[in-house]
């Protein structure tokens, strides 16, 4: 059996076609759709989907390789490029971060290389804190209008480039932390987790600490996460 039939040949096959389907099936009913006043025309709205699909597709790759969540890269562009209101794109953007970090985890944890019990302790706090942010963000633009809309692109504007600054120039790169010792929580909730490192031919499993600090500040990434619409991968990977 060829092996573009086989597991997950079989499945990425299935999704490309089922979209190329969609999308053909748009542009041919387009015309024939009745556009409301003041409405986006049939032929347009399609250039905009095709459009989002392209980059959309771009960006998980480019995402999956840096190890974070498509809406980093996403809500910043739909934001800055197109003319959808910055609370629907920021919503696309938490759907987007979610499915391109689900489709990349079966690999990364096949290999070992993501910590499964250090993930679901912290995505408690994370996902309290992003529910949070979300609904921070639907009151914000309900009650603050144009004037939210500008602070919410310029307050986002900010973070990533400070994020750029940081890439370029800030933290102390280690390959390998030299832990001696984890912390109470890690001992308690076992949350430490060796794997196998091909570079070197053996299984590496070091310490975990501070993880009590980390709780407490995944609730602060989860509230900036939810409020613009990205995943966590913004803050997790550099820091």
């Amino acid at each position: 059996m060829s092996k573009w039939l086989k597991s997950p040949w079989l499945e990425l096959n299935i999704m490309i076609a089922l979209a190329v389907l969609s999308y053909g099936v748009l542009a041919v009913a387009a015309p024939f759709v009745p556009v409301p006043e003041g409405g986006m025309p049939g032929g347009v709205l399609v250039g905009w989907l095709v459009g989002f699909f392209i980059a959309s597709t771009i960006i998980a790759i480019l995402a999956t390789i840096g190890g974070i969540g498509g809406g980093v890269l996403f809500t910043p562009l739909v934001m800055a490029f197109t003319p959808v209101d910055s609370v629907i794109a920021r919503g696309t953007g938490l759907i987007v971060a979610m499915f391109s970090g689900l489709m990349a985890t079966g690999p990364v944890m096949r290999s070992g290389l993501a910590n499964l019990k250090m993930c679901i302790f912290l995505c408690v706090a994370f996902a309290i804190a992003a529910f949070s942010g979300a609904q921070g963000a639907v009151i914000v633009a309900a009650h603050l209008g144009e004037f939210g809309e500008g602070l919410v692109r310029m307050l986002l504007g900010l973070l990533i480039g400070g994020l750029v600054v940081y890439f370029i120039m800030g933290g102390k790169k280690v390959e390998w932390p030299d832990v001696k010792k984890s912390d109470k929580i890690t001992e308690a909730l076992n949350l430490r987790q060796p794997f196998y490192e091909p570079s070197l031919k053996k299984v590496v499993d070091y310490g975990l600490t501070n993880m009590g600090w980390l709780f407490a500040a995944i609730l602060i990434v989860g509230l900036v996460s939810g409020f613009f619409g990205m995943g966590a991968g913004w803050a997790m990977v550099p820091f």
